[in-house]
């Protein structure tokens, strides 16, 4: 049985920054070829610093980098539109998924408590 991650895909939100940008480079390191999807911008919350575009450009070429292909995609987690639409270019580049890392830890109303089962469940993701 061959347990390598070499030429997998993986789909990782919340890349530019922070523990979405540490699990793409060590996935990456592995051979496993990213999607790094973002919002990319400044929000009134959650009271901490979000990613960038500039830090998914980066993150980008240090992939790149390792021989690794990349495909970034900004957008917001909490719509199905930008979701969808990721996932689309995602399987255009790559022609499929094999890993979902979801890094999204706020709630819907922006608030700092932590998720409810019910929050949870209001997040989702499309495979078409």
């Amino acid at each position: 049985m061959n347990n390598s991650l070499e030429g997998k895909v993986a789909f990782i939100t919340g890349a530019a920054h922070g523990q979405g940008r540490a699990t793409a480079l060590a996935l990456a390191k592995e051979g496993v070829h990213i999607i790094a999807f973002d919002i990319a911008e400044t929000l009134s919350y959650p009271g901490y610093r979000l990613g960038s575009e500039n830090e998914l450009a980066s993150l980008k070429k240090e992939i790149v980098s390792l021989g690794i292909n990349c495909l970034t995609c900004t957008g917001d987690v909490r719509s199905d539109d930008d979701i969808v639409k990721a996932v689309t270019q995602a399987q255009e580049e790559f022609k499929r998924i094999d890993i979902l890392f979801n890094k999204f830890k706020r709630r819907m109303d922006g608030s700092k408590k932590n998720n409810t089962p019910d929050d949870s469940a209001a997040i989702r993701c499309y495979y078409q």
